[in-house]
């Protein structure tokens, strides 16, 4: 049999409300909810100021502006859902294009 001394079984027990990750400041859903609202609206603006944009420019434009591709593409496919974006396909260009309706 082992015996763990009294004095370590209670630092095992005892735990500390703070951790590693502590210092982040803790997002409410309200918070993220705006965070991603105004997101979509940031995209729309510049489909619509655009007319018609390419994927290609689109992303682009999502990079310079510290907009990860998984975000990008889950906003689209946000707006899409709401019926404010389509896509299509440019033959000329020969690569998808968004449209604002």
């Amino acid at each position: 049999m082992i015996l763990i001394p009294e004095n370590m079984s209670k630092k095992k027990t005892e735990r500390s409300s703070a951790d590693i990750l502590s210092f982040l400041k803790e997002e409410t859903e309200e918070e993220i909810g705006n965070s991603v609202q105004k997101l979509e609206d940031k995209i729309l603006t510049f489909i619509r100021e655009s007319g018609r944009v390419s994927k290609s420019s689109l992303y682009k434009w999502a990079k310079k502006h510290g907009i990860t591709p998984a975000e990008l593409y889950r906003n689209i496919k946000s707006l899409q859902k709401q019926n404010l974006v389509k896509t299509s396909f440019d033959e000329d260009k020969g690569e998808l294009v968004y449209e604002a309706l």
